[in-house]
């Protein structure tokens, strides 16, 4: 009832996109059963989400404008992340991202000029499509787990300002 939901998206009967957040509640819970999240279909002030496990993509834009969401939560099942995801997300403090992505956009946190705290669980690096956005690089922390530092730094080694950011954690 608060989502517009297409199913079938491209063609495709396997795939349920989210299109919109019709709903006036901040704080968000996507429905079970969907896979992929829409263009600028959280275009909206929400404070959190949950992101279900099954969702595999989320569309470039996905969250762009929630200058409000402080907090969200990525499935396992993720393994795109869509270019600007997080843009203009200013009071999004700390984000995981779950081992299985393999593949960031470009700018994903673009205009989040308050910095954040980003985990990375994979322990292969995801492919960039560009850098991340972190600006200002000050108030940026990137971590990664201790066993592959050298392979982000390695396989990221064109992003010299993402680089210089990067930290090992333990699981």
């Amino acid at each position: 009832r608060d989502f517009v939901i297409e199913k079938g998206y491209l063609g495709n009967p396997d795939v349920v996109v989210v299109k919109k957040y019709t709903g006036t509640d901040p704080n968000v819970i996507i429905p079970d059963g969907i896979t992929r999240l829409d263009w600028f279909c959280f275009n909206i002030p929400i404070e959190s989400i949950v992101v279900p496990e099954g969702i595999t993509i989320l569309h470039p834009y996905a969250f762009s404008g929630c200058k409000s969401l402080t907090s969200v939560s990525l499935p396992e099942s993720l393994i795109e992340i869509g270019r600007n995801v997080f843009e203009e997300c200013n009071a999004l403090r700390e984000m995981r991202i779950p081992k299985n992505v393999t593949k960031i956009g470009q700018s994903i946190v673009y205009e989040c000029n308050s910095g954040m705290s980003m985990y990375f669980e994979g322990t292969e690096p995801p492919v960039l499509e560009g850098n991340l956005g972190i600006y200002p690089a000050d108030v940026w922390k990137v971590y990664v787990p201790t066993a592959s530092l050298e392979k982000y730094q390695s396989a990221w080694y064109k992003y010299s300002s993402l680089v210089s950011r990067i930290s090992p954690y333990d699981l």
